[in-house]
C-alpha cells in the first residue's frame, strides 16, 4: 500500500520528480543551422539539393541556390556523409510537350521550376553508399564549403 510523503521529504521527491519530468520536455538533442557553398571546378554548383545522412539512415537537406549556396536548419550535432545531386535539373531542362502536341503548343510558362542549371557531376557524390563526402556538425552555427572533385 502507497503512504502519502508529508512534510519536507515529499517537497523534495515532488520537486524532483518535476524536475526530471520537465527536462524531458525541452526538446530533446540541440540542433544547428549549417550553410555553405557547393563548388565544382572552382565554380558554384548552379542549383541541386545537398543531403546529410546519418549513421542510422536519418536525413536533413537544403535546396542549391544558383550561385551554390545552402542552408540546411535543425541539424543535430554529429557525423553525417554528404551527399549533393542535381539530377532533377537535367529532367526539368529536358522537359518537353507529348509526341502528338498541336504546331506552336509549348510547356505552361508556370509550370513550377527549381532555380539552378544542369551541371554534370560525379556520380560517386550522388548516393551516401558511394559518397566520399563528410562533415561533422559541432555546436553553434557553422559554414561548410562543399567541394566536388
Amino acid at each position: 500500500m502507497l503512504q502519502p510523503m508529508n512534510g519536507l521529504r515529499g517537497r523534495w521527491v515532488g520537486v524532483g520528480i518535476l524536475a526530471v519530468a520537465l527536462a524531458g520536455c525541452s526538446g530533446g538533442t540541440p540542433t544547428e543551422n549549417i550553410s555553405g557553398k557547393v563548388t565544382y571546378r572552382n565554380t558554384g554548383l548552379p542549383g541541386g539539393l545537398v543531403t546529410l545522412v546519418a549513421p542510422d539512415g536519418k536525413s536533413f537537406a537544403g535546396d542549391l541556390s544558383e550561385a551554390g549556396d545552402y542552408s540546411i536548419a535543425n541539424v543535430p550535432a554529429g557525423t553525417y556523409k554528404v551527399t549533393v545531386d542535381n539530377a532533377n535539373l537535367q529532367m526539368q531542362d529536358k522537359m518537353s510537350l507529348p509526341p502528338g502536341s498541336p504546331a506552336g503548343a509549348k510547356l505552361p510558362d508556370d509550370m513550377p521550376k527549381k532555380p539552378g542549371r544542369y551541371v554534370a557531376i560525379p556520380d560517386k557524390v550522388k548516393r551516401s553508399e558511394t559518397t566520399d563526402l563528410g562533415v561533422t556538425v559541432v555546436k553553434g552555427q557553422q559554414s561548410y564549403p562543399i567541394e566536388l572533385k
